[in-house]
């Protein structure tokens, strides 16, 4: 089998639910990706996740199997948006 490659340059973020009660379940953030030699995967990695559940996964494999759906994108911030911020807070070079 490939080794599926991220698409780094493709990101979304989202609010997503799962029903089940479980300690990783319920509402949660989350940033996706795309693979780049299977562009047709949507990849994700749940953040705060531990242990054997971190890292990249694939999204409509944990859909059917932990219930989760996306709820809400977030916004991910633009450059100007991270220069400005980096300005106010003294940190720009």
């Amino acid at each position: 089998m490939t080794d599926i490659k991220e698409a780094v340059e493709h990101r979304e973020v989202w609010f997503i639910y799962s029903p089940i009660n479980k300690p990783w379940g319920n509402l949660r953030i989350a940033t996706f990706t795309k693979a780049c030699n299977a562009p047709f995967l949507d990849l994700v990695v749940i953040h705060n996740e531990v242990q054997d559940r971190m890292g990249v996964r694939v999204w409509d494999d944990i859909v059917r199997s932990e219930l989760w759906f996306k709820v809400r994108q977030i916004d991910v911030p633009s450059a100007a948006d991270v220069m400005k911020a980096a300005m106010e807070s003294g940190m720009a070079p």
